[in-house]
């Protein structure tokens, strides 16, 4: 017989939390079903296959100290504050499945007289005097035995901050990176003033334990911080290291033009795990080239390691120096401030 279990996390370290979702996901036993409530401080957290240059505004998030996670799985990037509340199910196969969670979801959504609707990838929508929002995205990580699927529910959040953190233009950056579909989304508070996180929190509540009782034996609720096993330590240390939020990108190409849209002719590098394995530039010289190969291949893609490896030193020639200068200022105007390499602090 499975058990069920919800657990409503009340802290809000965002690092602490998505590290507790993956622990618990890996230590999940094979007849419990875990969903969790849960809420996290201002970040910004990206799919696994995610480009965090072309799908958040780092420069904004730096000046604003909002921190950018790199989660487990698929999907598309979103924003977290105190406001929007995260659902987690973490289920064994074959009773896991994708369309388990979002009825649920709308159940509560009617309850509060919000006519929302399911699309085919699940996303949860509203669709008002024509113009069609997005209330709940999901994302989704599978083994051969278990599945987890989690999302965002927009409460009452500070939607000019996440279009700010989220707002990037970056012609001049070509990914291999899944991208994410932007839509147009809006605060659940907006469409009901009886919303709040409370109350919503508490009919999703009532609603979970109501569809998930009838398949096993109902746990109840746990109210905590939630603890990490000491298990937990490698991922942690993951989680907020430089090297998964921004090394683990795929593979990229960055056009020296000063950021406009890609011509033949630019100049560019290709990017790998965030770090410099090609360097094309094909109006300059052979020799030209080669040197530009050998100066920038292998530099890491990041403030630090850019701004010293574009900077001209005694042992170059004039010319050499010259071909720096130029592609400094040009890829200053591409990537204006770039993330420092270091870890996360939240």
């Amino acid at each position: 017989m499975l058990t069920i279990r919800l657990s409503v996390l009340t802290g809000i370290d965002a690092l602490h939390n998505l590290v507790l979702e993956q622990s618990l996901f890996e230590q999940l036993p094979e007849n419990e079903v875990h969903l969790l409530l849960w809420r996290n401080q201002p970040c910004v957290v990206i799919g696994r296959a995610q480009n965090p240059w072309l799908e958040a505004n780092l420069a904004y998030l730096e000046a604003h100290h909002i921190p950018l996670f790199r989660r487990i799985s698929g999907g598309g990037t979103v924003y977290h504050d105190e406001a929007n509340l995260n659902f987690t199910l973490m289920a064994p196969k074959p009773f896991y499945h994708k369309d388990l969670m979002c009825p649920i979801i709308v159940s509560a959504l009617n309850r509060f007289g919000i006519k929302a609707e399911l699309s085919a990838r699940n996303d949860i929508l509203y669709t008002e005097a024509g113009q069609t929002y997005k209330l709940s995205g999901s994302a989704y990580r599978e083994t051969r035995l278990k599945g987890l699927h989690h999302g965002t529910l927009l409460i009452n959040s500070d939607l000019t901050q996440l279009r700010a953190a989220l707002k990037v233009i970056k012609p001049h950056l070509i990914s291999q990176g899944v991208a994410s579909q932007r839509a147009k989304v809006i605060n659940l508070s907006s469409l009901n003033p009886a919303i709040n996180m409370d109350s919503f929190q508490a009919t999703l509540i009532e609603e979970l334990a109501k569809a998930f009782a009838m398949h096993g034996k109902w746990l109840g609720m746990q109210y905590g911080d939630g603890h990490l096993p000491e298990s937990a330590t490698h991922l942690y240390e993951q989680q907020q290291s430089w090297a998964w939020n921004y090394g683990k990108t795929p593979k990229f190409r960055h056009y020296i033009n000063g950021a406009h849209e890609p011509h033949e002719q630019d100049a560019y590098c290709e990017i790998n795990q965030a770090h410099i394995t090609q360097v094309v530039a094909p109006q300059a010289s052979p020799n030209m080239r080669n040197w530009l190969q050998s100066r920038l291949s292998g530099v890491c893609y990041d403030q630090n390691s850019l701004e010293k490896a574009l900077a001209p030193s005694a042992q170059d020639s004039p010319t050499q120096a010259a071909q720096l200068r130029q592609w400094r200022r040009l890829w200053h105007n591409g990537h204006r401030k770039t993330a420092t390499q270091q870890s996360v602090a939240v």
